[in-house]
C-alpha cells in the first residue's frame, strides 16, 4: 500500500496530488501546505495524551488503532502537527480510511454518516428550532454554538455513498466559531468510511470556500472489484 504526493499546476493554484493506491483513494491540496503521515498523527496523540496524564489503555488505543490510510495537511503558514489535535483557525484537512466492524457495517445510513465527526442531526434540530424564519447558510445566523450551512446526499461511481457537510460550530460560549467542511463515504458493501474533513476558523473558511470546495471534490474513491 503505497502514498504517493505528485505536485502539479491546476486552476491557477498549486496542488499536491495524493494517492492511496493500495484503496484507490485520491484527493489534491495546496502544494505549500505541510504534510503529516499517519507515523506523525498517532506520535503527536500519544505525546499529548502521556503530557497530560491520560491512562495507558488510552494510549493503546491511539496506537492500536486500525486505520489503513491516515493524512493531514496544515495550511498554517506556521505549520505544527499540533494543530491536528485542536481547532485552529489556518485551514488544516484530515483524511482517513478504516474497515468498518460487523455492528458498523449493519448500521451504516446517511444518519450515521453525517454524525461520524460530531452529533451533526442533533445540534442541526435545535438550530431549526431556534432559527426558524431566520436567514442560515453560510453568512446567516447562528445559535449561541451551531450553525448548519448546506448538507448533500452523494451517489457517486462504483456504488459509493455518502454525504457532504458544511456547517460551522464552536465547543463553548467563549470560544470563537470554527467551521468544518466534511465528507464521509462509505464503498457499495459497506466495508470501508472513507472520511474527508476540512476546518478552519469561519473567517478563513469564508476567505477559502472556494478552495475548502475544490478539495472537497477531488476526493475521489474507487473501490476495487
Amino acid at each position: 500500500m503505497a502514498t504517493v504526493l505528485v505536485a502539479g499546476a491546476c486552476s491557477k493554484s498549486e496542488f499536491r496530488y495524493v494517492s492511496n493506491s493500495g484503496i484507490n483513494t485520491y484527493l489534491k491540496v495546496p502544494n505549500a501546505w505541510k504534510v503529516y503521515n499517519h507515523d506523525d498523527l498517532v506520535g503527536a496523540e500519544i505525546n499529548a495524551a502521556r503530557n497530560a496524564n491520560q491512562p495507558s489503555s488510552l494510549i493503546d488505543v491511539l496506537i492500536n488503532r486500525q486505520y489503513q490510510w491516515r493524512m493531514a495537511f496544515d495550511g498554517d503558514p506556521r505549520p505544527s502537527v499540533e494543530h491536528t489535535l485542536s481547532l485552529a483557525q489556518e485551514p488544516v484537512v484530515e483524511v482517513s480510511v478504516r474497515a468498518l466492524d460487523r455492528d458498523e457495517h449493519d448500521q451504516v445510513s446517511l444518519a450515521s454518516l453525517r454524525n461520524v465527526i460530531v452529533n451533526y442531526d442533533e445540534m442541526k434540530a435545535q438550530a431549526q428550532d431556534e432559527l426558524a424564519g431566520r436567514s442560515v447558510g453560510i453568512a446567516g445566523e447562528s445559535t449561541t454554538t451551531f450553525r448548519p450551512i448546506d448538507e448533500e446526499e452523494l451517489n457517486l461511481p462504483d456504488g459509493v455513498r455518502g454525504v457532504r457537510l458544511r456547517y460551522v460550530l464552536r465547543p463553548n460560549a467563549t470560544s470563537p466559531f470554527y467551521a468544518f467542511d466534511q465528507t464521509t463515504l462509505v464503498d457499495a458493501k459497506a466495508q470501508r468510511l472513507y472520511v474527508l474533513l476540512i476546518r478552519s476558523g469561519e473567517a478563513q473558511f469564508l476567505r477559502n470556500s472556494q478552495l475548502f470546495t475544490e478539495i472537497a471534490r477531488s476526493f475521489t474513491v474507487k473501490p476495487k472489484g
